[in-house]
Parts: structure tokens; C-alpha cells; sequence
């Protein structure tokens, strides 16, 4: 069965990548600099399985029939797929999509209770960049590795970044997009949204990925997808005020055997998150999982179609509860209306 990943021109997050595609040209991934949109997620997966083997294909256009791969907020929640196709959404920091067939789901605290779906993890960032051993136990420079709505305001008030240099010696820094591969110069990761008793159930634990396979201590807040992953105290530290992240940064300053047993624990987790250990689980899920997926659904009577249906919309209502808009959300809104173009 033909299985297609789907990413429409609209939003390709690099200018000439579609060019690229219809001239039958490989998208390097050496050449994506940040790659860290939910779009190139799926170019990604694509590149990776192709450079596998896999047979699959990108697609600018939905296809007629077969399977195909998306971003969930590709579409709107109430459109009609062909009857001969069998869609699977992805969530990356989105809600799921009700008309989907089955769903991707990154973080595995979300995936728990979400019915007809399968945790996956997030790709970490390609090419990235190890912190560089030259820089030995020096503990000074803190990153935030996103973009910068995605990081606690509490932690980017003038106060908050003078207190840390006052009391640590330390201070923080925002790296660019275009170096959101690059640990060599980091001695440790704070990433915390904010300081709510939100789980962010819909948000996938990458930074945490990419903090362990960089060698890098991390902090984080109370995300259920770290929570899933790791083990706090053991491979990452948890910080639920701006106060709690000057004591644990504290911590780790004055303890460098405690910053290398995080670092050694992190890297021991890190393994099953690394690009060799995710690219099988997705070669799996193309060769065996969603076909046989696929046959199931066409076997399904009309009685047990109408009940899929109904868990489907059930799903979707308490999913949209549970999240808040985001920056994508409000971006996709805009963009969903011309979408309607890629259908055959």
C-alpha cells in the first residue's frame, strides 16, 4: 500500500525545498541549518526512511488513495478525505484531528489516553553538535535552545537575568534559530515554559532529546512529556519557580560530580532517542503497522464505522480543552482556508 507524506507549499519552512521536490531533487538534511518547524518534522521522516529504503513518497497534493502522513493542523477539523484514503495525523504541539484515521502522537504521557493512536518520539535536531569537552568544568553560560515565547517570561525579566549573574557569576543567552543544532559552547539547558501546574500534554520532550545526546545538564518545568521520558533527579532537574531554577542552577555549580551524573544518565536515556533508534520504529510503522492499519479499517462495518466516528469527535472535544491556543495555532487559522487547493 502507497504511503505519502504530505507538506503543502504554503508551508514549507525553507524557501526552495518545493522547487527542490519537483525537479526530483534529495532535500539534504546537512543543508536545513534549524529544521525545527513541525513541517520539516516530516521531511525528516521522509528523507530518513528514503535514505532507509523505505518506499514512500512527499507529496504537495493529498492523494486519492493509499496512506497519508500530515501535520494535524493541516486541515480543518471538518473536512471530507477521499473514502479510499487512510489518514494519519502527527501531533506536534497540536490537537488532534478528528476525521484522521489514526494518530501520531509525541509525547507518550498524551499518547496514554488517547484512543486509536501510537506514541512516536520527536526527531532530534539534525546535525547537532555535542558541547564541546574543551570547555572541561566550567559552568557559566545558560541556553534556551526555541523560540523565545516558548521560555517562562519570568526567567527574561531584567531581575531574574541580574540575579543570576549577581549571585552564579552566569548568564543567559537565546540561540538563534540557525544554531539551534550547536551545544559546543553550552554548559547547561534550562527549558521551561512557564511556572503553571500545566502538563503541557500536547507539547513533545525534543529539548530534553537533544540536551542528553548533546552531553548538556537540563532543566525543565513540570512537562509530562519529560516526566514520560526521563527521570527527574536522575537525568534531568525540575524547576517549578524562577527562585527553584537559580537553586537547582546553584546545585550544579557547585557540585560538578552531580552536573557529570546527569550528563552520564541523560546520555544513557538519550540513546533510545537518538535518529538510529527512532528511524525503525518508523520503518515499522510504514511496512507493517499502518498497512495492516489500513486493511483493519476497510473490513470495519458502517455500525463500527459510526462508533469510530463518535470516540473520534469525543477525542477532539477534550483535546481542545485541555490546549490553548499557540503562536502555530493562530498561524494556521490564516492558512488552513487556502488548503483547499491540494486536494485532487
Amino acid at each position: 500500500m502507497k504511503v505519502s507524506f504530505l507538506v503543502s507549499p504554503e508551508l514549507t519552512p525553507k524557501k526552495g525545498w518545493h522547487e527542490t521536490l519537483e525537479k526530483g531533487g534529495v532535500l539534504e538534511l546537512a543543508a536545513l541549518g534549524h529544521a525545527a518547524t513541525a513541517q520539516s518534522m516530516i521531511y525528516q521522516t521522509w528523507f530518513w526512511l528514503k535514505q532507509a529504503g523505505v518506499s514512500c513518497d512527499l507529496v504537495p497534493k493529498l492523494p486519492k488513495e493509499g496512506i497519508v502522513i500530515f501535520i494535524s493542523n493541516s486541515f480543518s477539523p471538518h473536512v471530507v478525505f477521499p473514502p479510499e484514503l487512510f489518514c494519519v495525523d502527527v501531533l506536534t504541539d497540536t490537537r488532534l484531528l478528528p476525521c484522521a484515521h489514526f494518530h501520531l502522537i509525541q509525547n507518550k504521557a498524551k499518547a496514554r489516553w488517547t484512543p486509536h493512536s501510537l506514541f512516536v518520539p520527536h526527531w532530534p535536531q539534525p546535525n547537532l553538535i555535542r558541547r564541546n569537552p574543551i570547555h572541561g568544568t566550567r559552568f557559566e553560560k545558560v541556553s534556551f535552545f526555541g523560540d523565545p515565547y516558548n521560555l517562562a517570561p519570568e526567567l527574561q525579566t531584567p531581575e531574574w537575568i541580574g540575579q543570576l549573574r549577581r549571585e552564579l557569576g552566569m548568564f543567559l543567552e537565546f540561540q538563534p534559530s540557525k544554531h539551534w543544532h550547536d551545544y559546543s559552547n553550552t554548559d547547561v539547558v534550562v527549558a521551561i515554559r512557564d511556572f503553571s501546574h500545566s502538563t503541557h500534554y500536547h507539547k513533545p520532550a525534543a529539548k530534553l532529546y537533544n540536551a542528553w545526546l548533546a552531553g548538556v545538564p537540563f532543566i525543565g518545568g513540570r512537562d509530562s512529556a519529560y516526566a514520560a521520558d526521563g527521570r527527574p533527579g536522575i537525568d534531568y532537574l525540575v524547576a517549578t519557580s524562577p527562585q527553584q531554577v537559580i537553586d537547582q542552577l546553584r546545585r550544579l555549580k557547585e557540585d560538578p560530580i552531580l552536573r557529570q551524573q546527569l550528563v552520564n544518565r541523560g546520555q544513557e536515556s538519550g540513546t533510545a532517542f537518538s535518529p538510529e533508534a527512532i528511524l525503525p520504529q518508523w520503518k515499522r510503522l510504514i511496512t507493517e503497522t499502518l498497512p495492516a492499519l489500513a486493511v483493519q479499517w476497510k473490513k470495519k462495518s458502517s455500525l463500527q464505522r459510526r462508533f469510530f466516528w463518535i470516540t473520534q469527535r469525543c477525542s477532539y472535544f477534550f483535546d481542545s480543552r485541555f490546549k490553548k491556543p499557540t503562536h502555530d495555532d493562530i498561524l494556521m487559522e490564516k492558512i488552513i482556508p487556502g488548503l483547499k487547493n491540494y486536494f485532487p
